[in-house]
């Protein structure tokens, strides 16, 4: 959705450490093709993350690399 990526910097401005912000602007940086800010993005939310938050980005961090290993084996 095009407003998703006002709605997450809103939600960054306000509180930087936001790990559902941080790893949602992952996802979206993703899937538009902007794989190494997305990592960038993931390692702050796993930095500032509780248990949960942290098992929940390593999630992404997995699906992000597989989908690099399926791009380069292509």
């Amino acid at each position: 959705h095009p407003s998703a990526r006002t709605w997450l910097n809103r939600a960054l401005l306000a509180n930087p450490r936001d790990t559902l912000a941080l790893r949602e602007t992952a996802r979206l940086l993703h899937q538009t093709g902007h794989r190494d800010e997305a990592l960038l993005f993931l390692r702050q939310a796993i930095t500032h993350g509780d248990d949960e938050d942290r098992r929940r980005s390593l999630r992404l961090v997995a699906e992000v690399a597989a989908d690099a290993d399926a791009a380069r084996r292509a």
